[in-house]
């Protein structure tokens, strides 16, 4: 899938954590974060970086992983390695 808006980047990575977090997509806000969330455990962030790198065709570095403790930094992180 081409990714051609912002949106659409936004949609996707609230889809994939919605998917790993078992939540349904519109609890899944700009607010959510690991520390919101009792599920978002280290198991799970694994998952969300791979499933992001998969839906994406990226790769995400261990620097960019670890920025990623929120809805708003995934989506920041995500946007950054797709425009690279």
């Amino acid at each position: 899938m081409a990714f051609d808006s912002q949106s659409q980047i936004e949609t996707k990575v609230r889809q994939v954590v919605a998917g790993v977090l078992k939540l349904e997509p519109e609890q899944v806000t700009a607010n959510l974060s690991s520390t919101s969330v009792s599920n978002w455990e280290s198991l799970a962030m694994v998952r969300i970086v791979v499933e992001i790198e998969e839906a994406f065709g990226i790769e995400l570095n261990g620097e960019q992983v670890a920025q990623m403790k929120s809805i708003d930094k995934i989506i920041e992180v995500v946007r950054r390695a797709f425009a690279a």
